[in-house]
């Protein structure tokens, strides 16, 4: 008899514990998808060899074929140059994913980038991390990079 009781008291813990576990508060935040596929070359096209120098960041508002516009919402992107051999280019939208689904583009200014409407610093080295004081918890919504050392092309894709 005291088995039993003993059960029914685990067995009840362990739901009371798992409801509290699946109460707690989630942050299900998704970055809008779009599309990117971009080339430029930072050795040859001058608009671009800014971001040869390492800890350069640049944002491009406008695609590099020149025929559409770029990122979430056209805001465009923001391209850095971490200067690691291992991975040397970060990509990132240029749009604030605290302010989301409102639509406020960053300024970039070196390593970080500023939200105008609520503040938030992002460190582009930290791969778009906010920074401790900032509003914003969440990441910048960041592309994949290929860099061709040879040629100077950089491919941003997701």
């Amino acid at each position: 008899m005291a088995s039993s009781k003993l059960n029914y008291f685990l067995l009840r813990s362990f739901f009371i514990v798992l409801f509290f576990i699946g109460c707690g508060e989630r942050d299900d935040f998704v970055f809008p998808e779009v599309y990117m596929y971009a080339t430029l070359n930072v050795q040859t096209d001058a608009e671009y060899m800014l971001l040869a120098q390492p800890g350069s960041s640049l944002a491009i508002t406008m695609h590099p074929n020149g025929n559409s516009t770029i990122g979430y919402n056209n805001n465009g992107i923001i391209v850095f140059n971490n200067g690691d051999d291992s991975r040397p280019f970060y990509a990132f939208d240029r749009t604030c994913p605290h302010d989301l689904p409102a639509n406020y583009a960053l300024e970039c200014d070196g390593s970080m980038a500023t939200c105008p409407h609520c503040g938030s610093v992002y460190v582009l080295p930290g791969e778009g991390i906010p920074s401790s004081n900032s509003v914003s918890r969440r990441y910048l919504k960041q592309y994949r990079t290929s860099y061709n050392i040879n040629t100077g092309t950089l491919v941003i894709s997701n």
